[in-house]
């Protein structure tokens, strides 16, 4: 593994959490650096208010938006939420309080991307469309590095599904977003890390989150943070992180 100085110039400034639902994802976007806006891709699954009640434990948030209900608590048409996402996006990196972008989560973005460039009008009717391949992933490609180069920190979370090989019938996690975007999307981070959810502490029966960050071929994880821990508790990742990204 390289030397950490080797990485200075570009620790840290892009993390991917990976991991399927429920280990943990959104609460460590959230807490690992200071002053963070935090973009909610989709919240099908829960209210604005439940989330910032799960994320009130840090005081680092300093903006919030979702891309889903627009200011006034009106749901956004689908056709309109890749323009809602790109002045949230241009707003929180102009605001000079803002310190670190977090994007929770890019499954349901790739969504926003593929319906505005296929005209799906609802979730159900987008299909991945060949054609538009390109475009898709050079959206990404510029949205990701116009954030990286606004001088601003970028975390993003992105699910991921069980899958299957096909010849060794091994089960294998795969990121759950359209065509190409599963392997080029953590070649986009300077860092990719695995989010897992452990047994119940005995003590007080509160679910265990754990973070994998040593680099995975397997898995395409990355870790240019030099730990040599392969697997740290959520609480012992942000000390760490903040530890090394403030010296």
């Amino acid at each position: 593994m390289q030397a950490l100085a080797d990485y200075n110039s570009n620790l840290g400034r892009a993390v991917l959490l990976i991991g399927p639902p429920g280990g943990g994802k959104s609460v460590l976007g959230c807490r690992l650096f200071p002053a963070t806006y935090v973009l909610v891709a989709d919240l099908n699954f829960e209210s604005p208010k439940n989330y910032l009640a799960k994320i009130n434990e840090t005081a680092n948030v300093v903006g919030f938006d979702t891309t889903d209900i627009d200011d006034k608590g009106v749901p956004v048409p689908l056709a309109q939420r890749y323009a809602r996402i790109i002045r949230c996006l241009d707003e929180a990196e102009k605001n000079p309080a803002v310190g670190t972008i977090f994007i929770d989560s890019a499954t349901f973005l790739a969504d926003s991307i593929m319906a505005k460039l296929t005209g799906a009008a609802s979730i159900d009717t987008i299909k991945w469309d060949k054609d538009k391949a390109g475009d898709y992933l050079r959206t990404w490609r510029s949205m990701i590095h116009q954030l990286r180069l606004s001088g601003k920190r970028l975390v993003m979370s992105a699910h991921e599904k069980i899958a299957k090989g096909e010849m060794d019938s091994i089960l294998f996690y795969q990121l759950n977003l359209w065509g190409g975007l599963r392997d080029t999307l953590p070649n986009m981070m300077s860092d990719v890390w695995r989010c897992e959810v452990h047994a119940p502490a005995q003590l007080n029966g509160k679910p265990e989150y754990k973070v994998r960050v040593v680099g995975d071929a397997r898995n395409k994880l990355k870790n240019n943070f030099g730990w040599d821990t392969a697997v740290m508790p959520s609480d012992e990742i942000v000390k760490q992180t903040q530890k090394t990204t403030t010296k």
